[in-house]
């Protein structure tokens, strides 16, 4: 991917302590849906509700040394992405009980790579960064997903989160009976320890088969990736494939159980969004042993 802004983050997490691989993308984006909705492409700022999780890792002062947090509760997030007279994205924004803070291409602090919106900053040892799916590229009319991290070298306090925002489906609006098979794209981070504490940035592509009278859907990721060798092909690791079940509550949202295929489990959370239930998206956080864990954000459309 040559000096892309993934290699500028990954670069600024490797301190003496830390060790970054980069994340490849999947197939090509379709086109995006040119359809009035809450990610139009029209100029102008687009504040999106959403929801995510959150960890801490403190790193110690030995090589090795690393203790993470549990996930915190499922929390409130707000994304706001701003367009240039273009209606190309110039601007995000992302606001969670842990960061607020904003990105902007003018500054030189927000770039496309491969179909992700990546925002990053880095100044006296602390780096802020997040990692969204471009509406555009993704062809997501309703929705976006992805996760976001503040890693401070000075102090060894490392924060990570993921995150869903959108135009959230009302539950009176949402099919009462049928199936349908939704497809679009996972991506998180994948931390663990070793001689070092590692970060990884993992894209698959993401399959989820709703069945609306029985208010229950099955979840999988295929395909997972790490990053791409120096022959620009994806560094595949099946290990970080999932599996997972959600059940629908009363308000409509999604929750259940997610494992990968190395043995990482967790939970899920889940909304649809845009009219009549047309996308999917949500979180997923899992955790191993030690430091090891594995978070981030999925979105998908009915096909």
């Amino acid at each position: 991917m040559g000096q892309s802004a993934f290699l500028r983050i990954l670069v600024a997490l490797a301190a003496p302590t830390l060790l970054a691989a980069c994340g490849g993308g999947g197939d090509k984006p379709s086109s995006f849906a040119a359809t009035p909705a809450a990610f139009s492409a029209a100029p102008g700022k687009t504040v999106a509700p959403g929801f995510g999780r959150s960890f801490v890792v403190q790193q110690g002062e030995k090589v090795g040394d690393a203790r993470r947090t549990g996930f915190s509760a499922l929390a409130a997030n707000e994304l706001t992405l701003s367009r240039d007279a273009q209606g190309a994205v110039s601007e995000i924004a992302l606001t969670t009980p842990d960061l607020s803070t904003s990105w902007s291409k003018d500054d030189k602090q927000l770039a496309l790579d491969d179909g992700l919106l990546v925002g990053y900053r880095s100044k006296a040892g602390r780096t802020q960064a997040a990692v969204i799916a471009s509406p555009d590229q993704g062809g997501f009319a309703h929705q976006t997903f992805g996760f976001w991290y503040d890693v401070d070298a000075v102090s060894g306090l490392n924060r990570f989160g993921s995150l869903s925002a959108g135009e959230e489906t009302a539950a009176a609006d949402l099919p009462k009976s049928g199936k349908a098979t939704f497809v679009g794209e996972a991506t998180g981070m994948r931390t663990s320890a070793g001689d070092s504490l590692e970060f990884r940035i993992v894209r698959a592509q993401a399959r989820i088969e709703a069945d609306f009278a029985r208010r229950s859907a099955s979840f999988s990721t295929t395909g997972s990736s790490v990053g791409r060798d120096a022959q620009g092909e994806k560094i595949l690791d099946e290990s970080l494939d999932m599996t997972g079940a959600l059940s629908a509550g009363a308000d409509g949202r999604l929750s259940g159980k997610v494992r990968t295929a190395g043995g990482l489990s967790g939970g899920l959370d889940a909304r649809f969004y845009g009219p009549d239930a047309t996308e999917i998206g949500g979180i997923f956080a899992l955790e191993g042993p030690g430091a090891e864990s594995f978070s981030g954000g999925f979105g998908a459309k009915k096909q």
